[in-house]
């Protein structure tokens, strides 16, 4: 497999060294959408207008990477899978059954 980066020069004097490495492993790694609003603060907010520019990635940010990494991939259904990972998720932060709704929002 081989992955192409492609990066806004223009944009990257919004940022230091460290924080575009963290966002590019964030959405290589996650292969999550750029452009994604998450709900919680996330190197994503990286060149978000309104966010506010984390300076590495944060607690959420590796959490959701390990729970993306650790739920099993032998679930029937992709339900199943984001579940998993949901669950995993609201585990590796501490969080109770109420505060679970934690994905990235569109």
């Amino acid at each position: 497999m081989q992955v192409i980066i492609v990066l806004d020069v223009a944009a990257l004097e919004q940022a230091d060294f460290i924080q575009i490495t963290d966002y590019v492993a964030m959405i290589a790694l996650a292969q999550i959408d750029p452009d994604v609003d998450p709900a919680y603060p996330s190197i994503l907010d990286l060149f978000s207008e309104e966010g506010t520019q984390e300076p590495v990635m944060t607690r959420w940010d590796r959490a959701y990477l390990q729970a993306l990494y650790g739920a099993p991939q032998t679930a029937s259904t992709t339900g199943a899978n984001l579940s998993s990972i949901a669950l995993n998720l609201a585990r590796e932060l501490g969080l109770s059954e109420e505060e679970e709704t934690l994905g990235p929002t569109d």
